[in-house]
This record gives structure tokens, sequence and C-alpha cells, in this order.
């Protein structure tokens, strides 16, 4: 009998951005191609899912609403996306948990799904873990988070995947 090993490859943390500002959410007359953000994360072609960790830096109970949007190539040689998709929003909360680098990570998440596929959260009933938010990258090149905030803090952002 032969054996066949399956291999995944996976992607480590990444620090994707620091938010220090609220931001401005997109809206149906702005979710176009010229709006995806120089600070989009490329989903690398072999990576099939993400997977995003927040942490606050300020303290616990700090809140925000982050939006989440993917988008395709319209010309990849040109550098032009086409129309930007609302893959989801959550309402966010960080809890006790420290990072390493000392930060609160988000241990609360009320998902609004919008995806394609469907969007998983783990760990994210407020039991002061580490909150993560997972879904299928359904063949999209460029995914990006906007973050309004509830209450004044920096959020640092993570990204991994499979």
């Amino acid at each position: 009998m032969t054996t066949v090993a399956l291999k995944t490859k996976h992607a480590p943390w990444v620090k994707y951005r620091t938010v220090s500002a609220s931001e401005t959410i997109l809206t149906a007359t702005t979710k176009k191609g010229a709006n995806v953000p120089s600070t989009s994360y490329r989903i690398p072609e072999a990576m099939n899912n993400v997977e995003v960790r927040m942490a606050a830096t300020a303290s616990a109970g700090k809140g925000a609403t982050a939006n989440f949007y993917g988008a395709r190539w319209l010309d990849k040689s040109a550098g032009t996306f086409d129309d930007i998709s609302l893959i989801g929003s959550a309402s966010i909360t960080s809890g006790d948990q420290l990072s390493t680098e000392n930060n609160f990570y988000v241990d609360t998440m009320v998902l609004t799904d919008r995806w394609i596929t469907e969007v998983k959260i783990a760990d994210g009933n407020g039991n002061n873990g580490m909150s993560r938010i997972a879904f299928d990258a359904s063949g999209y090149d460029v995914f990006f988070i906007i973050l309004n905030y509830i209450d004044s803090t920096n959020w640092i952002i993570d990204i991994s995947g499979w």
C-alpha cells in the first residue's frame, strides 16, 4: 500500500498593519477598484484561506467595527482592480489576553457575514482568549480591513493563512 501525504502550506502570522485613526467604511458608491488601498494584503496564489487576529494597544474593553473587504485584479499588468466586495463586518472588543508585544487581543467578535462562502469566527465569545476570523479567499487577490472606532486606541492587525 502506498502512503500519500498531503501538505498544506502554512503562512506565519505577519503584522498586516497598525491602525492609529478611525477610518471611513466604504459605501455602495465607494466600493470601486480605484479605492483599494495601498495597504491591502496581497493574497498569495497558494493561500486558500485567510485568518486574521487583532489587538488593541491601550487596554481591555476597547471597541471598534471591523469591515473586511476583498478585490480581484481587473488588469494585473496595469495594477488595476475590479470593484470591491464586502466580506463581512464584525463588532470587536479587546479582552485581557496579552500578546507577546503586550497588546490586548480581541476576545469578542459579533459577525455580519456577506461572503460567498462561510466566514468563521474562532473563540469570539468574550472569554478573554484570542478571537480570530477566517474565510476562504475564493480566488480574490487582495484583502483589506477598515476599522471604524468606538474607543480611542491603536489597533494591531495580523494575518496568516493556509
